[in-house]
């Protein structure tokens, strides 16, 4: 009888360390700049808005670190391919965590449509959004977690039932993004065509990086890597333990790791908070301004120096 092997294949020891790096450095910046962000705005911003702001990237954060750990399984089932522990550690970890990423971008969305005061462009009410799509993810990650479990045992039965348990997470995944992104581009373009205040007043004053349009636009492309990736899962678990896609890990690096890091990148360059923030602070000027115009004298009374 054959040994139980992880793998058809020897881990890439190189490529996988360079991943754990590059998501760990993703983590790292993370961190730092969710810290710099609080003590830049801490003064201006309410401490509620700035806690809710770290909770939104608290799935980011675990989203990356399960990345790195993920890959860390990998290494360990380079130098071992019979180690059950390294291979059920990178199962579980890379499968969850772009979920952990698609919550805080379904959350970032939210917050960007009351920063702008645009909730009427919104297609779901913007109460029950972040609710809706975060309950959801939710769906998605108990399914996925719990197939992921179960493929992990040694009995056919219970793998193929997890198999099929983590296909129905991922079509969750699927349907709950494509329709979050026809959302976010039913928004940008409304918004895009009768503005808010706030929203014209961000794209009249703010830098390209602080521009709600760039963000928007950074969640549609975050949210289409996820999805490109979620469909190359759905096909690798559709053929099965020896099929083309899960016996050649360059597709894993090419069509999983590669559009993951690229999504984060996203998320993390055009960091939400940061244009949120700057909108905020227009908007107190814009609020002290118009309350001064309200209490003017009228011209037609002489005005006193």
């Amino acid at each position: 009888m054959d040994e139980w092997k992880a793998f058809n294949y020897i881990p890439m020891l190189s490529v996988n360390i360079q991943f754990a790096a590059v998501f760990a450095v993703f983590l790292a910046v993370q961190v730092l700049y969710s810290w710099h962000l609080h003590t830049k705005y801490s003064s201006s911003l309410g401490k509620t808005k700035l806690k809710r702001f770290h909770l939104m990237m608290i799935p980011f954060s675990i989203g990356m670190a399960l990345e790195v750990v993920g890959f860390a399984g990998r290494i360990i089932n380079h130098y071992d391919l019979q180690s059950l522990a390294g291979f059920i550690i990178q199962a579980v970890c890379i499968l969850l965590g772009p979920t952990f990423m698609a919550a805080t971008i379904y959350m970032s969305f939210g917050e960007i449509v009351k920063t702008l005061d645009a909730s009427h462009h919104s297609v779901v009410p913007i109460a029950k959004l972040t609710k809706i799509f975060v309950g959801g993810d939710l769906l998605s990650l108990t399914l996925q977690s719990t197939g992921g479990s179960l493929t992990t045992n040694d009995s056919k039965m219970l793998y193929n039932i997890g198999e099929k348990i983590i296909l129905g997470g991922l079509f969750v995944q699927l349907i709950f993004f494509g329709v979050f992104v026809l959302c976010v581009l039913s928004f940008y373009v409304k918004c895009s065509n009768s503005p808010t205040k706030s929203a014209a007043m961000n794209s009249a004053r703010s830098s390209i990086i602080q521009n709600w349009k760039i963000h928007v636009i950074s969640l549609v492309v975050a949210s289409l890597l996820i999805l490109g990736r979620s469909v190359y899962r759905v096909i690798e678990f559709l053929q099965g333990a020896n099929g083309i896609l899960i016996s050649d890990e360059k597709y894993l690096f090419l069509l999983d790791s590669h559009l993951v890091a690229s999504a984060a990148l996203h998320m993390i360059v055009f960091y939400t908070p940061s244009m949120l923030c700057y909108t905020e602070k227009e908007n107190m000027k814009s609020s002290t301004i118009r309350t001064d115009q309200k209490f003017s004298v009228p011209e037609t009374e002489p005005v006193s120096v």
